[in-house]
């Protein structure tokens, strides 16, 4: 009697499920991504230095930098002499001349050069007040550098440990189909020799299909985790390289009651 209970029931649960008539399924080799286990290592300390060199928005925060910088100077220069050096050419008709030697010479045109000096003297302080305005806004365009920076480390330091964590989650992930395949196998020999009921194989099969669900997104987590990293960098995305172990320095006083 208690095997037209199970029988029935048992029936019922394996017909959704096509992957329990492959008796092989047990050894099928586990999905792996070549991009976290083999390429060239890359540290924190790597990342960093490749965003604050290639992101766009360090690079765009240096450029107005250097564009104050030069309003600066150019501010300056215009309370101090001004020199300029002027030439004009006057082309003319073509006349045939003798010198005093009394060769022939052909006058085609007309030169001049003029030297110009010139000295602020005053200007009601308007120069002065300019160019204090420009050192101002070099210097917050110099903190403004600054903030960018480590806006940007922030952006890298918190991607970074987030593709950790995804690499991390992804060998669980690895274990746990391997830990279900070898569950599912024994299960299998189990029923096949009536030791254990039908019903045990379809919970072991579903068990491995939701652990190679687990895994497909854990790589999918992983490769969106290092798109991120490497927007982050301002770089585009690359793979085959691993990410190195990195862990960050308590905090000053963090310790301290």
């Amino acid at each position: 009697m208690r095997t037209l209970v199970v029988l029935p029931l048992a029936a019922a649960l394996l017909a959704p499920a096509p992957v329990l008539a492959a008796p092989a399924s047990a050894g099928a080799p586990v999905p792996t991504a070549p991009a976290v286990r083999g390429g060239p290592t890359l540290t924190l300390e790597q990342a960093v230095a490749t965003a604050l060199a290639h992101q766009p928005q360090v690079a765009r925060a240096r450029a107005e930098l250097a564009g104050t910088r030069a309003a600066v100077r150019q501010a300056q220069g215009a309370l101090g002499p001004q020199l300029s050096i002027a030439t004009s050419y006057q082309l003319g008709p073509a006349r045939q001349n003798v010198n005093q030697v009394g060769v022939p010479v052909t006058n085609l045109g007309t030169y001049a050069a003029g030297l110009n000096a010139d000295q602020l003297l005053w200007d009601f302080g308007q120069g002065s007040r300019r160019a204090q305005a420009s050192a101002s806004q070099a210097e917050a365009s110099a903190h403004g550098v600054a903030g960018t920076e480590q806006d940007v480390v922030l952006q890298v330091r918190t991607a970074y440990f987030a593709a950790q964590a995804s690499e991390a989650l992804l060998g669980v992930a690895r274990d746990t189909v391997a830990n279900r395949q070898r569950h599912e196998g024994r299960v299998r020999s189990l029923v096949e020799v009536g030791s254990r009921a039908p019903i045990e194989l379809a919970q072991a099969t579903r068990d491995l299909a939701r652990a190679r669900l687990d895994l497909l997104n854990a790589e999918s987590a992983l490769q969106l985790a290092r798109a991120q990293l490497a927007q982050a960098m301002g770089r585009p995305p690359a793979a085959g390289f691993r990410l190195a172990p990195a862990s960050m320095p308590p905090v000053a006083g963090e310790g301290q009651p």
